[in-house]
């Protein structure tokens, strides 16, 4: 909660900023964002989008927030910003469709014993991408 109200201050803080402090204020509002997903902080996500913050803006590497829930292996962030309507016809930093990326790290976990929680949630996440319409 406290990050949200956070985040609500800061987005009506930017409305009075110069562009150069804007686009600070911006990029540190869409990091609380990739941080949620990150973390798989379903409920601090929504409150970052309930409060404007854009679900596709773009991390320092070019990722947005789904990418970043996906490399978290965050899957109730990931069905969060799914339904949110979050693109998934995106690119990584590597230049593989969000599909193709979600599918590497599913093959990766699927070869190790111990990791079977990790398939299972990949392969969750593979169909819902699917699902949504990406193309791998």
């Amino acid at each position: 909660m406290f990050k949200a109200r956070t985040i609500l201050f800061f987005s009506v803080l930017v409305a009075t900023l110069t562009p150069h402090e804007s686009k600070a204020a911006t990029d540190w509002v869409c990091s609380q964002l990739h941080e949620a997903a990150f973390l798989d902080e379903p409920d601090e996500v929504r409150e970052a989008l309930a409060h404007g913050i854009d679900i596709n803006c773009k991390d320092v590497l070019g990722q947005t927030a789904l990418v970043t829930a996906v490399n978290g292996a965050s899957i109730d962030s990931f069905e969060v910003l799914i339904k949110a309507g979050a693109r998934v016809n995106v690119q990584t930093e590597f230049g593989q469709s969000l599909l193709q990326h979600t599918q590497k790290k599913f093959r990766a976990v699927d070869q190790h014993r111990g990791l079977e929680q990790y398939r299972d949630l990949f392969q969750t996440m593979i169909a819902r991408l699917q699902l949504a319409g990406a193309n791998p």
